[in-house]
């Protein structure tokens, strides 16, 4: 550890202190370089490209380096010569590559480096290689990363990278291991959410209240600030401007949801709703009796939960955790001080290895849930 934090070091003072110069030096000079190859043997060649990307690593573990988007385009134009090119690299070099991806997901708090992977040709490379060794023990960093790929479907955003750029590769073959089956089968049911939001968000109109049009007539376009309202065009959106949104766009300002995101999340979350109901009545039956109807109650759907390596459990891999506490927060007493009273939804989603945020879904009757056992979610409107 201290021989390699003393290269890093020279090498950080050859590149006067910039790390992410110093990445795409490695990258170009070394590894590119290599590709291009040379006289070198393939033993040789092989120990150049693991040694540099286990600087590369170094880099973004010890040092906090942000991984240029070129540098990823070169590991994963890397790890594809292992599969394109007839002379074979070593395993070293195909599990070290996969080592940097996983690591620069696992050390960030965006989901930007798995979408880049994707975008570079990721999903083929992982398919095949999980597929080659079925006979034996796959490599765990293989399985991690589609866990993560898998945790990362419940980004609209994501899934809609997925389809582009590797919907054609996405195909199940006889005798897959069962990684790559739940795999597919995740990705399908994800791509029923997409055409879930398409449906719904067809007759979205125009926010100008004098304007007719909707997304099924003409492409409207979300506003830039809080990305609730949508528009057919700058002179619908300067009208809605001066008869309030003025006011409102400030209050929603760094949404990062769109309406189709939010409708997307709400799909899945009515989903894991619905197959938890009897589990969240009980629990609810359970805190009245405790502590009287007057409480809060929030329902939290976990889908960051399952960021956890083997946290995949129980029915499927596509059930999130769903759990029902008592909360005292603002949003839920105004709700449950409703007539009739409400609960609040709320989802935990994702963002890279480390990060995860909260957003609330929207509301469902109380009154109706116990009486029927069954909980249908109110989204909000904006």
């Amino acid at each position: 550890m201290e021989r390699m934090s003393r290269v890093l070091d020279e090498l950080l003072a050859l590149s006067d202190g910039r790390r992410r110069h110093l990445y795409r030096k490695i990258a170009t000079n070394v590894v590119g370089r290599s590709l291009a190859s040379s006289p070198l043997s393939n033993s040789e060649v092989d120990s150049t490209l693991v040694c540099c990307i286990d600087i590369l690593m170094h880099l973004r573990d010890y040092l906090g380096a942000q991984c240029p988007r070129d540098v990823m385009r070169t590991v994963i134009g890397l790890w594809k010569t292992t599969v394109d090119e007839a002379r074979t690299r070593s395993e070293k070099t195909v599990r070290a590559c996969a080592a940097l991806v996983l690591l620069s997901h696992e050390r960030s708090t965006e989901s930007k480096y798995l979408t880049w992977a994707v975008r570079d040709g990721l999903i083929p490379l992982l398919l095949h290689f999980v597929r080659a060794e079925v006979e034996q023990d796959v490599f765990h960093g293989f399985a991690i990363l589609i866990h993560y790929i898998r945790v990362l479907m419940i980004s609209r955003h994501f899934v809609r990278v997925l389809r582009r750029y590797s919907d054609q590769d996405i195909r199940p073959r006889a005798g897959d291991p069962v990684q790559v089956t739940e795999f597919i089968r995740d990705y399908r049911a994800h791509l029923a959410g997409l055409d879930y939001v398409a449906v719904c968000t067809a007759e979205v109109k125009c926010w100008n209240a004098t304007c007719l049009h909707t997304a099924s007539q003409h492409v409207l376009k979300k506003c830039a600030g809080c990305w609730t309202r949508y528009y057919c065009s700058p002179e619908c959106q300067e009208c809605d401007w001066a008869a309030g949104h003025q006011r409102i766009c400030p209050i929603y300002a760094g949404n990062v949801d769109s309406l189709h995101d939010r409708v997307y999340i709400h799909y899945f979350a009515s989903l894991a709703v619905q197959a938890a109901s009897h589990h969240i009545v009980d629990n609810i039956l359970h805190m009245n009796n405790q502590m009287g109807p007057t409480s809060g109650i929030l329902v939290c759907v976990d889908f960051a939960a399952r960021s956890r390596p083997g946290a995949f459990q129980g029915p499927g891999p596509d059930i999130p955790d769903v759990s029902v506490t008592a909360n005292s927060s603002a949003e839920c007493m105004q709700a449950a001080a409703m007539s009739p009273p409400r609960g609040i939804v709320w989802a935990s989603l994702p963002e890279g290895g480390e990060g995860r945020r909260t957003i609330s879904i929207g509301q469902f009757d109380l009154t109706a849930a116990l009486a029927s056992g069954e909980i249908s979610i109110i989204p909000y409107t904006y």
